[in-house]
């Protein structure tokens, strides 16, 4: 796991730190604040942690972003473990596609789907009604605004996961007692009579580019069919996150990492106001 402490001179320059430190999270995975609860920062320090690099490959990005090199370029060019994680993982859902005997979207009522999270965060979201163009240059700040919009507008439910993953999700149209090591609920609206499991990625792609549209290729496989109207939205994560060897081995072995649980409702009811799970 990489983790780098990141101090500005003043508040002004903060929230350009932190900008900037977002803008790498999107090649690199991760997330931008304090480590957990009990970290002992000042309120000029930040973190930047990614889980899948190292503490010299995000220092050697960072110096890079602040110099003014694009964050892509930057970490291409650095070519640390994130780096090489993401392109093996970019290869095998293109291979993944090309095994595919059609090339029309697929979709379901329920069953498993196979989600990759390369920045700890998913999300179930109406790919129909969902306004996810934010600008070419956008800022973290401008992307969260957009998903606490589009929260209240029960166009999406987003979560944070904790860490990086490949995710087995288990989609039910019944809400169940099955209890994992934590949950929550809330409230969506299927327009168009289709869902769509998703991670940043994907939202951050739209977010960037006015021409691109969920779902996005790769995501065919993560679409679910249901009958237009609200929705109520229980999410259980079975397994800690937090990283432990017990924990990790847990994960590894689980045939479920988290369960996503569907039941038709006459009325919506408070929508989310904040990202579950999900560092500020």
């Amino acid at each position: 796991m990489g983790d780098i402490l990141i101090e500005a001179r003043s508040v002004g320059e903060l929230d350009e730190v932190a900008g900037l430190a977002w803008s790498i999270v999107t090649y690199t995975g991760g997330w931008v604040g304090c480590f957990d609860e009990n970290d002992d920062i000042s309120e000029l320090q930040i973190r930047l942690i990614a889980l899948r690099a190292s503490d010299e490959e995000l220092l050697a990005i960072w110096e890079r972003v602040r110099a003014g090199e694009d964050p892509k370029a930057a970490h291409e060019a650095v070519g640390g473990p994130s780096y090489h994680h993401r392109a093996a993982r970019q290869a095998a859902w293109e291979a993944k596609r090309a095994r595919r005997r059609s090339t029309a979207p697929r979709v379901r009522l329920e069953g498993q789907v196979d989600i990759t999270d390369d920045s700890g965060f998913l999300a179930l979201v109406d790919p129909d009604a969902y306004r996810g163009f934010v600008g070419e240059d956008w800022q973290s700040e401008d992307v969260l605004q957009r998903f606490q919009e589009e929260m209240l507008a029960l166009h999406v439910l987003p979560w944070g996961t904790g860490m990086e993953n490949l995710w087995r999700v288990v989609v039910r149209r019944t809400i169940t007692s099955v209890s994992g090591f934590r949950e929550v609920t809330g409230w969506i609206i299927s327009s168009s009579g289709r869902l769509l499991l998703t991670n940043y990625e994907s939202l951050t792609m739209v977010a960037q580019f006015e021409d691109q549209r969920l779902p996005q290729p790769q995501e065919r496989d993560q679409l679910l069919e249901v009958e237009p109207g609200a929705y109520r939205c229980r999410i259980v994560q079975l397994h800690n996150p937090a990283y432990s060897p017990e924990n990790s081995a847990a994960i590894e072995d689980a045939r479920m990492h988290f369960l996503v649980e569907l039941e038709q409702a006459e009325a919506p009811k408070t929508p989310w106001s904040v990202i579950p799970w999900f560092p500020h």
